[in-house]
């Protein structure tokens, strides 16, 4: 081979060298967008779909706190809580049951702070508190010291069988609140005496061996007798009305930074960590250089390549 041919072979050598050698710096490198991602919500999940938040005429919290937060508890039933933004004018509490025999007794006792909510008994009369048990019910309201008191027996019992309807529904009037001025409050029901049977096949009345009393003197019984009845229930309250994702974005900047869940879904003014995809793009910003061994041996190449051209050049002057 000539010295001219093998000064274009290394020639070529090197040339596609440095073509591979670019080749595989940018292999995996993509370019995205790190820009700060926007979001948005969705406004059924920020307690729009309540009938009593959709009827105040307007829902958007001007406060960083809520204004009401209830606590429902029951030595029977279980708890649950709620918070409310200043338009709330009214809520509803219920206690479902469903049982695998009929009631025979219920005797019941509701206390509520009647400094903070208000009972109206035409909003609550025996009819709507509790349906099956209304015709043989007595009902009794203390304002003054928030008690609402329930007594029902009937021989030929009442049906909670076929389906979990309302053992007690109240609702509660909210006076004006005050944003910024948060009321914490409870609900609590006492079941004193809850008595289950069943009926006679020929007359209908409850068989006197087979009534069970699920609760005595308000302590939840817990026997063998008890054990063979089956009991749903379920404690309910009005949606909550306030939440983080409607709060004014003018009083947002206010709320320090601490007091924002991570877990909570953003609205708009607020920021979260990017999505995974987001995260997955800013991964792939950065460029891949490729495996070092690659770049070893390309590199090797060259400077062979050089050392020779460097050699044949140095032997053609001396020649001449």
């Amino acid at each position: 081979m000539s010295k001219r041919a093998l000064g274009f072979l290394l020639a070529f050598i090197m040339t596609t060298s440095i073509f591979i050698s670019s080749g595989f710096g940018a292999e995996g490198e993509e370019i995205s967008d790190v820009s700060t991602p926007s979001y948005s919500y969705d406004e059924s999940e920020n307690g729009a779909s309540d009938p009593l938040a959709t009827t105040q005429p307007n829902t958007v919290s001007t406060a960083r706190f809520p204004a009401l937060s209830v606590s429902v508890i029951s030595n029977y039933f279980g708890r649950i809580n709620a918070d409310y933004n200043e338009y709330t004018k009214e809520f509803t509490v219920r206690f479902t049951l469903q049982s695998s025999k009929a009631l025979l007794s219920a005797n019941w006792v509701l206390s509520y702070d009647s400094e903070i909510l208000k009972v109206d008994p035409a909003k609550n009369t025996i009819d709507l508190i509790c349906p099956i048990m209304s015709k043989t019910a007595s009902l009794s309201f203390d304002d003054k010291n928030g008690l609402i008191e329930f007594n029902a027996t009937d021989l030929k019992m009442y049906d909670y069988t076929i389906r979990e309807s309302d053992f007690v529904k109240i609702v509660f009037d909210v006076p004006k609140l005050i944003p910024n001025d948060t009321e914490i409050t409870k609900v609590d029901l006492s079941v004193d005496e809850l008595w289950v049977s069943e009926p006679d096949s020929k007359t209908g009345m409850s068989l006197t061996n087979k009534e069970v009393c699920l609760v005595k003197n308000g302590k939840v019984m817990n026997n063998a007798r008890t054990k063979d009845v089956s009991v749903s229930k379920q404690t309910l309250i009005t949606p909550s009305t306030f939440h983080d994702s409607n709060i004014n974005p003018s009083t947002k900047d206010e709320k320090p930074a601490t007091t924002v869940k991570p877990t909570e879904k953003p609205t708009e003014a607020a920021t979260t960590a990017p999505s995974p995809d987001d995260s997955q793009k800013n991964n792939n910003a950065k460029i891949n250089t490729g495996e070092w061994y690659i770049a070893l041996i390309i590199l090797l190449m060259l400077m062979i390549c050089s050392i020779v051209l460097f050699i044949m050049r140095k032997r053609d002057i001396y020649n001449n």
